[in-house]
This record gives structure tokens, sequence and C-alpha cells, in this order.
């Protein structure tokens, strides 16, 4: 197989899509921004906003580190694949982002916490990190309501079994997104280790176009 394949071997897949899901290096603060693009307008007195998108993006500075060359390497491939900004794929949170009651076999139950709406506002797609084997699931949402004291995130697919609390590692937001630059950057420590950083902006809207000349 070439190695710019995509998706590339060796990493997990989801609607086509290869998901990256290293352990970051939790040395330095995890940094998420938020950014939203769109023009401003002078209109008399006043400014008009117009704001691009349904709701603001997220973006990931991500550092993790590749402990020997043979790890490295995968990472290279894996870039190498996406070819910088040009090939989505999908990434989960590194940290957990529920406290899981519950789970069913089309949804979860969580412990409430901050405002529900936030949910509906800005989490597209759940990411179940499982303990056997690291294996990663990925669902779309559908809703968010209110369940006796928890609220329930439904999902658009079944899950795959109707895991226990035990079976699942992390319970986290994953995101679509893209290379935000064309570039890799990496930094040996030794002969053998060195840490890598992506850099990543969320997709709201993946679709093709057509572009007048």
């Amino acid at each position: 197989a070439s190695e710019s394949a995509f998706p590339p071997a060796g990493f997990a897949v989801h609607a086509g899509l290869p998901i990256l899901n290293p352990d970051p290096d939790w040395n330095p603060q995890i940094e998420t921004r938020i950014n939203r693009g769109g023009n401003k307008y002078t209109s008399g007195r006043g400014v008009i906003l117009d704001l691009a998108g349904r709701r603001p993006q997220l973006g990931y500075p991500l550092r993790f580190l590749a402990g020997t060359r043979e790890e490295f390497w995968k990472h290279l491939r894996f870039f190498d694949s996406i070819k910088g900004r040009r090939n989505p794929f999908w990434m989960i949170a590194p940290h957990s982002s529920f406290n899981v009651v519950e789970f069913g076999i089309d949804f979860i139950d969580i412990e409430p916490s901050g405002a529900i709406s936030d949910i509906d506002d800005f989490v597209d797609y759940i990411g179940l990190e499982l303990l056997a084997d690291n294996e990663i699931i990925i669902r779309e949402v559908d809703t968010v309501t209110v369940q006796g004291d928890n609220w329930r995130i439904t999902l658009l697919e079944d899950l795959p079994a109707v895991y226990a609390l035990g079976d699942v590692r992390r319970t986290t937001v994953a995101h679509l997104v893209r290379s935000a630059i064309d570039y890799m950057r990496e930094t040996w420590h030794t002969n053998q280790a060195c840490f890598v950083e992506f850099d990543l902006v969320e997709l709201l809207e993946e679709k093709e176009v057509e572009v007048e000349n």
C-alpha cells in the first residue's frame, strides 16, 4: 500500500475517515480556541456583524510524545495521508467531557453540568474510547433531553453494544477536523523520542462546491 494512502493503515476509521487519538502531552496547559469568521459593517452610528456558519469553530493545538521512531513514522504517515489541509479526519477531545450514568443502545445518560443548551448548540458528535484495544466509537448526536435527574443524549445511530461503565475509558466530544496548517512540527529530544504537534480546526460542514471560472 502507498505510504500516503487515505485513510492510512493502522488507524481506526469512522464514516470512511481516519481517527486521530494520541495521548496528549499533559505537561503544558491543553488549549482550545474558539473562532468564528464573518464581516463587520458600519451603518450610521451602529455596527452590524454578519457571522459565518451556524456556530463558532473549535481549534486544537495538539502536542503529543512519539516515544519511538516507529510511533513517529506512524503519525508521519498519517500527516502525509491527509496532505496538509486537504483531507478531513476525526479527533476526539483529549479529556473526558461527561460524567456518564448509563449507556443504552441508542442513548447516553449523563450528569447535568452547565446548560443543556450548550450540548445542543456545540456538540455534534460523541466519542467513546473503549478499554478493550482502545477502540474508538463515534456517533452523531440527535437530541438532548432531561431524563429524571440526568440528561439523555440520544444518538442517530445505535452503539455496537450496551456498554457497562467499566467498559469505557473516556466519553467525550468528537470533532470532524482538518489540519489548520500544511506542515507537522516535530521536536526531537533523543534519537528515538520526539514531540509531534498538529494544529487542528473543526469543520462544521463538509461538501463539494463548484467554483466558477
